[in-house]
């Protein structure tokens, strides 16, 4: 791979951060560099003037210090499950050798690094018999995910893992290390948990704990023929499902490959997940209810905790190219509404040259719609389902076919349009600019603090 840079990075920076930090530092000329900055996201790749590697908490104050003096962007990684474009020039702060966990069963809480994942913290915490507020697939990292809301298998009973924020250790833009949480810096406080960037790096996170949940959860495939009636089917359920269940309703082209189980190779599918916290009678009930008059071709429900869970989404989170977009829902509570969803997400999906794999419908609600005491900058509290479009695995068409497919078929949803959530939006542009993540209020609050905090631009 080649890889093309607007200016060298100036020889004091050079000595600076020689100097400072003492983690790893790469250049473009160095044999790993390539390797480094492509993340999860195989379809992104920054070409930074440096990436740091952090050792510890004081090599990103030092490097964010450098880069202020010398007006270079900086960008933050820790595994790139997010990333939608490029970061060219500046300097990458890559995050993964930050991957301590704290459990700490007295408090209840734990406190994570910056590179951690949610795979090994749910195992920590699973061991002592809690569990955090988290993800579904383990390999996404705890910070991303939590400071741009974090919808999990609990969000409908547990809200948003931002919720459970209770302190973060947080590198401003003049290299300074602060210790956020309600009584310190609650501006910064407030906005990190839901506003994610542009304020600060986040080097350590505090969360709450819980009891580690009873959890019937598991996935149905519906085939072809059922597709149409099975994505109605989920909505009309989704009026009356309690409070204890987040369930997802996703079209797919599945891929003809060896690692899928035989029955789903290469075909067009329904996929109805769900995760109820409860006894796992009334779990087996819902998903009884959710599956009435329905035959899938393949099912896994079961008992399992937020680790065993997670455990079971591993496979198929190797890193890939993706192109994704979401958008938030509201209105959508008669049948005549439900009609127009489910006409807007299948018909395109009945064709199989669609440059578009899948289409997620996620219920939302819940304890999702309740701020925690003090109020975060969380948006689409209010949303009755995320929708989210992913395309085909073919970077080619990330620019024109994909961005196109997926444009038409949420335009079909333009009057239940309600924004989008900050985890999902995907690309930025100017018809998706990211201040649709938020009420304009409180898009109004984050723009000031950013440039109160960070004048010169630092954070991308």
């Amino acid at each position: 791979m080649t890889t093309t840079h607007p200016q060298p990075l100036p020889p004091d920076a050079v000595a600076e951060l020689r100097g400072s930090v003492r983690g790893r530092l790469r250049y473009p000329h160095d044999p790993d560099y390539d390797h480094l900055v492509t993340g999860h996201n195989r379809a992104v790749t920054h070409q930074p003037l440096v990436v740091v590697e952090p050792a510890e908490p004081a090599d990103v104050a030092a490097a964010v210090a450098v880069a202020t003096r010398h007006g270079l962007a900086v960008t933050t990684q820790t595994t790139g499950h997010g990333t939608t474009a490029p970061a060219v020039g500046g300097l990458l702060l890559l995050t993964h050798r930050l991957d301590t966990i704290d459990v700490d069963p007295v408090a209840g809480a734990v406190t994570v690094g910056a590179g951690t994942t949610w795979g090994p913290v749910l195992d920590a915490c699973d061991a002592v018999g809690l569990a955090p507020v988290g993800a579904t697939y383990p390999t996404v990292g705890v910070v991303g995910f939590t400071l741009g809301g974090g919808i999990g298998p609990l969000a409908r009973p547990r809200g948003f893992a931002a919720d459970h924020v209770l302190a973060m250790q947080v590198v401003t833009a003049d290299g300074m290390v602060r210790t956020v949480d309600a009584a310190q810096h609650p501006d910064l406080f407030w906005a990190l948990r839901g506003g994610k960037t542009g304020l600060g790096v986040v080097t350590a996170l505090t969360l709450a704990l819980q009891p580690a949940p009873r959890l019937h959860a598991g996935t149905a495939w519906l085939p072809a023929e059922q597709v149409t009636a099975g994505l109605a089917g989920y909505l009309a359920w989704t009026r009356s499902a309690p409070e204890s269940v987040s369930s997802s309703a996703t079209v797919l082209h599945l891929p003809d490959l060896p690692a899928l189980p035989p029955p789903l190779r290469g075909q067009h599918v329904l996929q109805l997940q769900l995760c109820h916290e409860g006894t796992p009678e009334t779990g087996a009930r819902l998903v009884e209810q959710l599956l009435a008059g329905h035959t899938p071709v393949l099912a896994t429900f079961g008992e399992h905790s937020s680790a065993t869970l997670a455990a079971q989404q591993a496979e198929g989170a190797e890193p890939m190219p993706s192109w994704q977009r979401g958008r938030l829902l509201h209105g959508v509570d008669s049948a005549t509404a439900r009609d127009t969803v489910v006409q807007a997400v299948t018909e395109p999906m009945q064709d199989p040259a669609s440059p578009l794999m899948a289409v997620e419908l996620r219920h939302l609600g819940g304890a999702l719609r309740h701020e925690p005491a003090g109020g975060n900058a969380v948006g689409g509290r209010q949303a009755e389902y995320l929708v989210s479009v992913l395309g085909v695995p073919v970077p080619e068409l990330f620019a024109t076919a994909v961005p196109a497919a997926a444009d038409a078929l949420l335009a079909g949803l333009g009057r239940y349009d309600c924004g989008t959530q900050l985890n999902f939006h995907g690309p930025v542009d100017d018809a998706h600019p990211l201040s649709d993540a938020w009420p304009p209020a409180v898009h109004a609050r984050l723009t000031e603090l950013r440039h109160r905090l960070d004048p010169t631009g630092t954070f991308a």
